[in-house]
């Protein structure tokens, strides 16, 4: 299939980037980063007639024979390892920079002083895709929500990509086909940043709190980052605000777009959550959706289905296919995902919980007793909000990873500490130390790369483990 473009609307003129794009033959792209994202838009320049593709990363030359390869086969394509070269980067017409890929450096400066034009990975497949988009983003919950709404979605539009930040990379849906009823795409705030021409039919902001201080270093340039999502939106479009995140709702007044959001108060328009049930109120009328599924675990997550009845009813899916969608609803690989129980002892993997924010949520959705996993890679945030999520709750915390030290003078206020170490030796401790009745839980409040590749890798050896003794003695 060869890619084409998406006509600007009338009356826009087209920027550079755009006319790049209409005419990449003969022309040559640089792609900044060789993840997921940079290998899905390699495939799409390739397949859309660029002549030159320049692949550039950090990784040694040496760790990227098989990408070599493998980018080969797409078409005209050289990588670069070693550190990304600026030289490179600004001889190409166009850079495509990935989402992971901070924007600073020489390499980055090279490319500004240059005034080569740049886009990024997601603005790059909205370019070349032609569907309605309906975006999430936000700080917890995109996943689960994004695969809330396309689930829902699904159920009238079974033609309907879900990808983006989680899943498949958004690029993919540019080249494997061309009639996609919708895509619903999550997105980061790093993919958010460089939106320029991106228009969501419908995007969420499932909340905010603080994150990715590594790479914004304050929580305001964080949350701007977010918010360039909805500042591109036409105003006939929707925008779907958390209304009980204070956060979110107070930088939300500064949009001009039309408005159906959730977790509204009592009678508002809206969706409000009424106990287990969704109640969506707007131009008059009124919907009812129940949520007896026991996949939807917790208040966050009744939050995570109001956002995704809100997007999907703004979308223009009927009723009864949303109702259905929401009972069909499993829950998400490592996001509150019961692994199974050893000695009547249940286990669960909440890997994607990163943040501070995301474990206190997942703390508050048990009444059970708590053996709780924690720690990682620090992303500079405090403990101390988890420690008081934890008090009362929290029997033992077994902290691993560059961050115990951290971890462990924050909650040994409220609950005994065991320095474990490792992922094998927190859950030998913690499978000595819980009781039936118990919950053994995995969620870091960190990233994963001191010990494991990503979240994923370190979810799966959690569950791994427990798979592996489930049905043995203690």
């Amino acid at each position: 299939m060869n890619p084409t473009l998406r006509p600007l609307p009338t009356g826009t003129a087209p920027d550079r980037v755009q006319e790049l794009l209409g005419s990449l033959k003969g022309r040559s792209v640089a792609v900044v980063g060789l993840g997921k994202s940079g290998t899905s838009a390699i495939k799409l320049l390739c397949l859309a007639g660029a002549s030159k593709v320049v692949a550039l990363d950090d990784k040694a030359q040496a760790d990227l024979a098989g990408a070599q390869k493998t980018l080969s086969e797409m078409g005209p394509v050289t990588v670069h390892g070693g550190g990304i070269n600026g030289d490179l980067a600004t001889k190409a017409d166009l850079v495509v920079v990935s989402p992971g890929v901070p924007r600073r450096g020489a390499w980055w400066d090279a490319i500004v002083n240059a005034g080569t034009p740049w886009t990024g990975e997601a603005e790059l497949a909205w370019r070349f895709t032609r569907a309605p988009w309906l975006c999430i983003t936000g700080t917890n919950g995109k996943s689960t929500t994004t695969t809330m709404v396309g689930g829902l979605v699904q159920q009238a539009k079974p033609n309907t990509f879900v990808g983006g930040n989680l899943g498949r990379a958004v690029c993919e849906a540019a080249y494997v086909q061309a009639d996609w009823d919708f895509l619903v795409v999550e997105l980061s705030s790093y993919q958010c940043e460089p939106i320029s021409s991106l228009d969501a039919q419908v995007a969420v902001l499932t909340n905010l709190s603080p994150d990715h201080l590594e790479r914004y270093k304050v929580a305001d340039a964080y949350y701007d980052a977010k918010f360039n999502l909805f500042r591109h939106q036409s105003a006939q479009h929707v925008a779907v605000i958390n209304a009980g995140d204070p956060e979110a709702y107070a930088r939300s007044k500064e949009l001009k777009n039309a408005r159906l959001d959730f977790n509204v108060g009592a009678n508002a328009q809206g969706v409000e959550i009424f106990g287990r049930d969704l109640v969506l109120r707007r131009n008059g009328a009124t919907e009812k959706y129940t949520t007896g599924n026991p996949a939807i675990r917790g208040r966050h997550n009744l939050e995570n289905a109001a956002a995704a009845v809100a997007a999907a009813r703004a979308a223009g899916i009927p009723q009864a296919a949303v109702q259905a969608g929401l009972d069909a609803f499993q829950a998400v690989p490592h996001r509150l995902q019961e692994i199974g129980a050893i000695n009547g002892v249940r286990y669960f993997n909440d890997s994607k919980g990163t943040n501070v924010d995301a474990t206190v949520k997942a703390l508050q959705s048990f009444d059970e007793p708590i053996h709780l996993i924690a720690g990682g890679l620090d992303k500079g945030s405090s403990y101390g909000p988890m420690a008081d999520a934890a008090k009362g709750r929290v029997k033992a915390c077994y902290v691993i990873g560059q961050a115990a030290a951290l971890i462990g003078a924050a909650m040994q206020k409220v609950c005994p500490v065991i320095d474990a170490g490792t992922m094998d030796s927190a859950l030998e401790r913690a499978r000595k130390a819980a009781r039936p009745g118990e919950v053994v839980l995995l969620s870091p409040a960190c990233a994963s790369f001191d010990q494991f590749r990503n979240y994923e890798h370190r979810g799966d050896v959690f569950a791994e483990w427990v798979r592996a003794r489930m049905g043995g003695e203690s």
